[in-house]
């Protein structure tokens, strides 16, 4: 079949069920955590999860993850000319400034 990949679809197909099932037996906490770990998958992006990590590798990104946290999360700031406050999603980490203003919206960063 033009445009099929078979490695993808094994994975898909054999692979995955195969770790859904074998985590099932494992008790109910390793399976919840797997579905939720999916889940994240899902509504994140693969991409998005590996730079989460890739950035919690590199000490001078996780530095400035942890700054962002402990310094700036829910205190005023003022960002390109408004202020706001800086709301952070902390995995996959992603920060957003909110606006006290509603009609200027959010800025993801």
């Amino acid at each position: 079949i033009e445009g099929w990949d078979i490695r993808r679809e094994l994975k898909f197909r054999i692979w995955h069920n195969f770790w859904d099932s074998m985590l099932l037996h494992c008790g109910k906490e390793v399976a919840e955590r797997n579905i939720e770990l999916q889940l994240h998958t899902f509504n994140f992006g693969y991409r998005k999860i590996e730079s989460h990590w890739e950035g919690a590798s590199n000490s001078s990104v996780y530095q400035a993850r942890k700054f962002a946290r402990k310094e700036l999360e829910g205190v005023d700031c003022y960002w390109n000319g408004h202020w706001g406050k800086v709301w952070i999603q902390t995995y996959p980490f992603h920060m957003f400034m909110v606006y006290d203003d509603p009609s200027k919206g959010c800025t993801e960063g």
